[in-house]
């Protein structure tokens, strides 16, 4: 073989070589990355199913209550709509600890206390078994009693709050405080006696003895048209009170 020739195939040998080493390095590093993007998809999926897992362990965030029109009868057509005495409830739509969508105004044609208390709250927790007492003694003459956790987001604080205290009426997410700003909540518990037409009859705010809510009761069940003087036996707890 003449020097040329060989001089030639050493060089084609050589970019035999350097191809071979490419290709090598190439297929290298796809894997690397192949390896790489599937260590990181399964770090992403991780983590998306573990946040899914505590979502669903703390009892997730409720959705914001809102404030909706109201639901008029001939009754209550020439009245306002305020958080006062003789005047139609605002009506609010909310979650309950279930998610499913709760309105004041589906209740109409019902009794309601309405109970506005947080998981921070003392007195909310003292009052809380008489007001469940009150409601197993009445609810089969149509007492519904409708408990609004104010300005807290936690599904599942709330639900093991009102598991803690044997609660079983139904709760309402008020997660931003939107309903509670509506019906002029500054502190806890707050309660209304609402009757079948939405109207409010009675307003307490603090905390109720059994005798209290009973005469709730007996007030919008229409048992009487008047109750005694039922101020608070405990006093308003704040959102400061708690911090202290």
């Amino acid at each position: 073989m003449s020097s040329k020739a060989a001089r030639k195939r050493k060089r084609q040998e050589r970019r035999h070589d350097e191809m071979s080493f490419a290709e090598r390095a190439s297929g290298i590093m796809r894997r690397y990355f192949s390896v790489r993007t599937l260590a990181l998809l399964g770090v992403a999926a991780a983590a998306v199913v573990g946040a899914v897992l505590l979502i669903q362990l703390l009892g997730g965030g409720a959705e914001s209550a809102t404030i909706v029109d109201p639901v008029r009868n001939e009754r209550t057509q020439g009245l306002g709509v305020s958080p006062s005495v003789n005047q139609l409830a605002p009506n609010f739509e909310a979650q309950d600890l279930d998610g499913n969508i709760v309105r004041l105004s589906d209740f109409q044609g019902k009794a309601v206390i309405l109970n506005f208390w947080a998981t921070w709250c003392t007195s909310c927790r003292a009052e809380i078994p008489a007001l469940q007492r009150v409601f197993e003694e009445r609810r089969d003459a149509g007492l519904e009693v409708i408990g609004v956790d104010w300005d807290e987001r936690s599904v599942g604080s709330a639900r093991s709050f009102m598991e803690d205290l044997d609660a079983t009426y139904l709760v309402a997410m008020d997660p931003t405080g939107g309903v509670g700003d509506a019906y002029r909540v500054f502190g806890l518990p707050l309660t209304l006696a609402i009757d079948r037409d939405g109207v409010i009859l009675e307003i307490v705010n603090g905390e109720l003895t059994y005798e209290a809510f009973d005469q709730f009761a007996q007030l919008v069940l229409g048992e009487v048209e008047e109750i005694e003087d039922i101020g608070p036996v405990g006093d308003v707890t704040t959102q400061e009170d708690s911090a202290q």
